[in-house]
């Protein structure tokens, strides 16, 4: 029997991931643990289904145990979510591989890209802080001094968003030295395309659908689960709370939160004054030199109290395993993460917990 592990937010679960699933498990007598993002999502929004519907998803599609990754790590850049997920899975001790979704499963290619992002040099030091410098967001700064040191196609395939990850995750398990196998699975439906294709459909193109009212998204959806999305929240659940949260805020409290650079809490406060819906919100505090995703996540930071202090104090907090669901049939997984696991295990959470990450 081998474990794989998957780190995912299925949001939502769908045919694209149970396939995933299935490509993943070689042999029947395998199993497949899910680190799953909670109720919110690296993009900087909440789920569009709780964890334990997304995790009931995901059992009834091919896994055998899902485990929820903390907030602090589901909400963070893709270096953060990616180290806090393999140094939580490398803890568990019983893991044999990390199999992740890329547009390319050239692993060879991929390790090249994650070694030289561990020692880069001073030339794509030098490049990265001139595009920097010129206004643009670190993603593309990053994607042009990489194309400067190692060529248009290396760029290329790190500006790929399931690459991206893919770095981080290789990256990730070389700095723990883990003996965890990475195992890529092509992935050939473009990740950020809010259009159904005719195959497998990207999660943003199913709630792009869901939320014009269509019903096209549901065929790429058990007949099982879609029960499940009568609970489903509408784009600006958070809305009313988080402008609320920042208009309330002054700008020293704005300032203080986790990964905002100096100057940006001018923007947001201005925004929170003039902003009348979430995508105006969104729209007022964008810039080319912050990213979408990173605008949201900081306003969820607000929204959540992440303040850069609380931050260090959750870098410090020990790690944990908290159980969101297991199939009947593979609890043995349950006595086998008690047997080894360096971190505790949590079937049922502790009433009072003292862990700030957990908390």
């Amino acid at each position: 029997m081998k474990i794989y592990a998957i780190i995912a937010e299925y949001n939502p679960f769908h045919s694209g991931h149970a396939y995933h699933l299935g490509q993943t498990r070689r042999n029947p007598e395998d199993k497949v643990i899910v680190l799953l993002s909670g109720n919110f999502v690296q993009r900087g929004e909440a789920a569009l289904l709780d964890k334990w519907a997304r995790t009931r998803m995901a059992l009834r599609g091919g896994a055998d145990l899902v485990i929820e990754l903390p907030t602090y790590f589901a909400l963070s850049n893709a270096q953060g979510f990616a180290r806090g997920a393999v140094c939580i899975l490398d803890a568990l001790q019983c893991v044999d591989a990390l199999s992740f979704g890329a547009e390319t499963a050239d692993l060879a290619a991929l390790q090249r890209l994650a070694d030289f992002l561990d020692a880069p040099g001073d030339a794509f030091q030098a490049d990265l802080q001139a595009h920097l410098r010129s206004g643009v967001s670190f993603p593309r700064a990053q994607s042009l001094a990489i194309a400067q040191s190692l060529g248009r196609e290396a760029a290329r395939q790190l500006s790929a968003p399931n690459n991206i990850l893919a770095i981080e995750y290789l990256r990730a398990i070389a700095a723990q030295h883990s003996a965890i196998r990475p195992l890529a699975i092509r992935r050939d439906n473009d990740y950020q395309s809010a259009a159904l294709s005719p195959r497998f459909s990207s999660a943003l193109a199913l709630r792009t659908s869901l939320h014009a009212g269509e019903d096209a998204w549901q065929r790429y959806v058990a007949p099982e689960d879609l029960p499940l999305f009568s609970a489903a929240l509408p784009e600006d659940a958070l809305f009313l709370a988080l402008l609320y949260q920042l208009r309330r805020m002054s700008v020293e409290e704005i300032a203080s939160l986790y990964d905002l650079s100096e100057g940006l809490e001018h923007r947001i406060c201005e925004a929170a004054r003039q902003a009348s819906s979430q995508a105006e919100l969104w729209l007022l505090c964008k810039s080319k030199r912050y990213p979408l995703a990173r605008i949201k996540r900081i306003l969820l930071y607000a929204l959540l109290g992440l303040t850069r202090q609380k931050a260090q104090a959750l870098e410090a907090a020990p790690l944990y395993a908290r159980v969101l669901g297991v199939k009947k049939e593979s609890r043995l997984l349950l006595s086998l993460l008690a047997r080894h696991s360096r971190i505790p295990v949590y079937p049922p959470v502790p009433r009072e917990p003292e862990n700030p990450l957990l908390a």
